[in-house]
């Protein structure tokens, strides 16, 4: 019997059932047994291929949990399917999953479809629940800003600031917030800042400042510092700035400047 047992250690399933193949019809069972095992696993990738088919799997399987609706709610906002989003979000709050980053996230969803009131209310409850939530701010304060309470969207531009200082969309945000009632000195710096705190554009934060801050410049008289920051922005193939660019000094070529290429000046 000691020379009929299997290896303990290193013996794989294969080699298991090599030891019980000692017949065609073992060797048939084998192979239909391998073929499904492979079937099952091809199944399971092909469900967890993206975001939105995994998260609907494990709602399928385990509908009472709200993490679960709200992974797939923002799976849905990320593949712009934003009505669906706010169903899911909803769904996983009323599953009392109410976390501060469920609010957050319903409440990009319904900024997406056009709802401000009802994304104002999804953001204060986002900071009610946790008030150092500064993407809920500054999204608030946008949205003030842009119904024309610039009073409130400073207060909360300022709360988010003020609970991530480091955050460069908080201050362009300001920035332009400060532009739109005449305190332009103020706008400069925040603009100023926000470019320093996004140096290679890798947020997208440094192009549209300096941008606003070249409109500062032009106002200011200063067209060459205008021309400075519009052309590094161009640089970063932001649109409105090579067009600006090309409106100060249309020698240069319009067809380069909007392609992003470097302008000499």
């Amino acid at each position: 019997m000691k020379d009929g047992k299997l290896k303990q250690n290193g013996a794989t399933g294969i080699d298991v059932a090599k030891a019980h193949c000692n017949s065609p019809t073992s060797i048939m069972t084998f192979f239909i047994i391998i073929f499904m095992l492979v079937g099952a696993t091809y199944a399971r990738n092909m469900v967890w291929k993206n975001d939105q088919k995994l998260w609907t799997d494990v709602t399928n399987k385990s509908p009472g949990k709200g993490r679960a609706y709200m992974n797939l709610g923002s799976a849905l906002y990320g593949d712009k399917e934003y009505t669906r989003a706010i169903e899911m979000l909803t769904h996983a709050i009323s599953l009392n999953y109410g976390s501060s980053l469920v609010y957050y996230d319903l409440g990009t969803a319904f900024e997406k479809t056009g709802q401000t009131t009802a994304a104002l209310l999804a953001y204060d409850k986002a900071v009610s629940i946790q008030p150092s939530n500064y993407r809920a701010l500054n999204n608030s304060g946008v949205l003030y800003g842009k119904t024309g309470s610039y009073d409130i969207a400073l207060e909360k531009l300022n709360r988010a600031i003020a609970a991530n200082p480091d955050y460069a969309f908080a201050y362009n945000n300001r920035g332009f917030t400060y532009s739109e009632i005449g305190q332009t000195d103020k706008a400069f710096k925040d603009f100023t800042k926000a470019i320093e705190l996004d140096p290679k554009n890798e947020k997208n934060v440094m192009a549209e400042a300096l941008v606003d801050r070249g409109k500062i410049h032009i106002k200011n008289g200063e067209n060459d510092l205008a021309m400075k920051d519009f052309q590094e922005a161009c640089n970063f193939k932001n649109e409105d700035a090579c067009d600006l660019l090309f409106h100060l000094k249309p020698k240069q070529g319009a067809e380069n400047n909007k392609s992003g290429s470097p302008v000499v000046l």
